[in-house]
């Protein structure tokens, strides 16, 4: 990732643990469905003396791991979801908070292989 734009629109869902995703093959042009993997995230989260980014709902971190590992900004929400802005990471600053979460994704393609 050098430097990026996308707006990103997450949804999250409450289900039981033993709950088995449903199966996207053949749903729009999904042709594979990868199997998960998990990456372990460092994340280091900035704001101002006052929080004046969380108030107003933007967060800036760094996020070490992972395949968008570098800087992300993330701007309040708007109607058609929430713009993130990110670039490659450079030096090491001293952060707010720092997270240690892991993630699970599964990649969904087309016959060609194409990412979706």
């Amino acid at each position: 990732m050098e430097h990026q734009s996308q707006v990103e629109i997450e949804r999250k869902y409450d289900v039981a643990e033993d709950t088995v995703p449903p199966d996207l093959v053949g749903v729009g042009a999904v042709a594979v469905v990868a199997e998960p993997e998990t990456a372990e995230l460092v994340a280091t989260y900035y704001d101002t003396g006052d929080l004046t980014l969380a108030r107003n709902r933007i967060a800036v971190r760094a996020r070490r791991g992972g395949a968008d590992e570098g800087w992300h900004v993330k701007l309040a929400p708007g109607d058609e979801g929430r713009v993130e802005l990110g670039s490659l990471l450079g030096s090491d600053r001293r952060g707010r908070a720092r997270l240690r979460p892991s993630r699970q994704a599964a990649s969904i393609a087309e016959g060609e292989g194409i990412a979706l």
